[in-house]
């Protein structure tokens, strides 16, 4: 099984397709499902959510990392020193 590239731009989607090619794969294991989704971060991305990558939770570490990942997706750093 492979997954593509992580698309910042439509998270969402990504998200439905890759759980999609784990149910045909019958991948169900939380740890594995990490695994795939990490493997297709770029760097700026593995950024967003490096904490879960070096230390993932005992618990619904997949879960975690999707609602972490979507969430930086879609409240990106708003830049302090931007003029009004």
């Amino acid at each position: 099984m492979r997954l593509p590239p992580f698309w910042p731009d439509r998270p969402s989607l990504w998200f439905a397709q890759a759980e999609t090619q784990f149910v045909l794969a019958t991948v169900t294991s939380e740890r594995t499902t990490l695994n795939y989704v990490i493997s297709q971060l770029e760097n700026r991305h593995a950024a967003e959510v490096e904490d879960i990558i070096i230390a993932p939770p005992t618990d619904e570490p997949y879960t975690t990392l999707k609602t972490d990942l979507y969430a930086a997706c879609h409240h990106p750093v708003i830049n302090a020193f931007a003029s009004s």
